[in-house]
């Protein structure tokens, strides 16, 4: 059964805040995860649906959390549809699109092999990562930390990375952490792009 509440007590740093249902009961606890608001952030006083699940704990916590009909997006809106999928659908699709670049770079002999063999491992890591990450968010469990997701991307994981962000729409409403992963996205491709020069210098 959905139920309609106000948010209260929105702390945004932390993505997370309390429902309080509007025809009166107690309020339940909501992680930033479990929205599904399109483009939009959370704010205090927003009028939202929701259902309430018990943890494993026994604690109340609000999922599926949508915008309530004051809040919805007019049917002939750009980005009408399921919220978010639309404007991360680009990151699978990269993501694949940079692995077989990956591939092809190393059929041509542009690439060694074993450079990416192990670009393909940690971006089958990165992509664990992230989707273990995204359900202890879900499940408030122990999280894991930001800079072992930004080490994937700087090791040469990122395009798992990219792949599981999409999938997953994990992380991708944070502009301090998407600023920094595409800083290691940056600095992995420089150095494969040196890669091909560096070998040269070393046969000759």
């Amino acid at each position: 059964m959905r139920l309609q509440g106000r948010l209260t007590d929105w702390d945004d740093k932390r993505g997370f805040g309390y429902l309080t249902p509007t025809g009166g009961g107690e309020r339940v606890w909501m992680h930033i995860s479990a929205c599904q608001l399109g483009s939009q952030r959370p704010a205090d006083g927003m009028l939202l649906t929701y259902q309430v699940q018990t943890d494993r704990n026994g604690r109340r916590r609000a999922v599926a959390v949508k915008p309530a009909r004051r809040h919805a997006r007019p049917r002939n809106s750009v980005h009408a549809g399921p919220p978010g999928k639309g404007r991360q659908a680009w990151r699978p699709l990269a993501g694949l699109a940079a692995l077989s670049a990956l591939v092809t770079a190393a059929a041509l002999d542009l690439l060694p092999w074993p450079l990416v063999a192990v670009s393909l491992g940690l971006s089958l890591l990165a992509y664990v990562a992230y989707a273990l990450d995204k359900r202890a968010a879900q499940r408030d469990q122990r999280r894991t930390p930001e800079a072992t997701l930004q080490l994937f991307g700087l090791l040469g994981g990122w395009p798992g990375a990219l792949i599981a962000q999409g999938q997953f729409r994990h992380k991708t409403a944070k502009p301090g952490f998407q600023a920094l992963f595409w800083v290691c996205v940056l600095l992995n491709s420089l150095g494969l792009l040196a890669t091909p020069l560096l070998l040269q210098r070393l046969a000759g």
